[in-house]
């Protein structure tokens, strides 16, 4: 199973550590540990956290071919607590808004065989980005998931309507579904219907609840998976998490069914420890493959 990850690397930069971060990389580091072939497609610096990008995408077991090398710093997310919120900013422009890929990268993907292209919305903000991914779209992948993950104001009807047209998996949270309702003036209760009815391509529309499970709508049947209680620490890169485990078994020929029970099962994992992709537990993976 071969699956690209496009879009940012970057680090949040907390007022006392930094973390490597950024969806896509997430969403590829989990279906890399899950045994998928993963390439993350994105840029960084030459500079020292992009040096220390390399260097951890590598102990993952990412390979960094499709990496490119920007002029601009390596993408961060300045995080700022004010009591028990976060607010933050992104470096702009910065490395991951100039994603490059030649001619010979694009043809070295296509040989490969693409299984499943995954994207969001943030990396989207730069026109040579979205060029990119649309030659990447065309390579044949037999599925492209859109996490609609809004960012600040990096997000508009246009760019969702623009993208969900390639896609056969569109993923978004429940504040995300509010936001996308109004965005095209639908009930929140008739969204799915008619997101699945305006853009051919969609096969189904996910929409991950947090502690209230999965939401999951083909044109024939809405499905829902309950969350796996867990001991939660922290929500980051959850949803990533799902996005990992939903394509890694659906490829596989999984029902739907089975296949979001295994992603309420990692996200389970993910929220109990803190970080978007810390170690799992000893002996997990074995079982969880089963």
């Amino acid at each position: 199973m071969k699956t690209i990850c496009f879009g940012e690397i970057l680090f949040d930069v907390f007022p006392d550590c930094e973390v490597l971060g950024g969806a896509p990389l997430n969403t590829a580091i989990h279906l890399s540990r899950l045994g998928a072939e993963s390439i993350i497609v994105s840029s960084i610096a030459n500079d020292e956290r992009g040096r220390r990008a390399l260097s951890a995408i590598d102990e993952n077991g990412l390979s960094s071919c499709y990496i490119s090398e920007s002029s601009y710093p390596t993408g961060i997310a300045d995080i700022k607590i004010n009591r028990d919120n976060a607010d933050y900013e992104f470096n702009n422009p910065c490395a991951w808004d100039d994603i490059k890929l030649g001619d010979d990268e694009l043809k070295s993907l296509k040989d490969k065989g693409v299984d499943a292209v995954v994207f969001g919305s943030l990396a989207l903000r730069s026109k040579e980005n979205r060029n990119v991914l649309k030659a990447l779209l065309c390579l044949g992948a037999s599925e492209v998931l859109y996490d609609v993950n809004f960012r600040k104001s990096f997000y508009s009807r246009a760019l969702i309507e623009e993208f969900a047209s390639y896609s056969t998996i569109l993923k978004f949270n429940e504040d995300e579904e509010m936001t996308i309702s109004s965005l095209f003036n639908v009930e929140v209760e008739a969204l799915p219907t008619f997101l699945l009815s305006q853009f051919s391509s969609l096969k189904l529309v996910m929409i991950t609840r947090g502690d209230a499970g999965i939401s999951l709508y083909s044109r024939e049947k809405a499905y829902f998976q309950n969350a796996y209680k867990s001991c939660f620490v922290d929500s980051v890169g959850a949803g990533d998490s799902v996005n990992a485990a939903f394509l890694y078994f659906y490829l596989r020929g999984f029902s739907i069914e089975k296949t979001l029970e295994k992603c309420a099962e990692l996200a389970s994992v993910v929220v109990s420890s803190k970080g978007a992709t810390s170690p799992y537990p000893d002996g997990f993976i074995d079982n969880f493959l089963r």
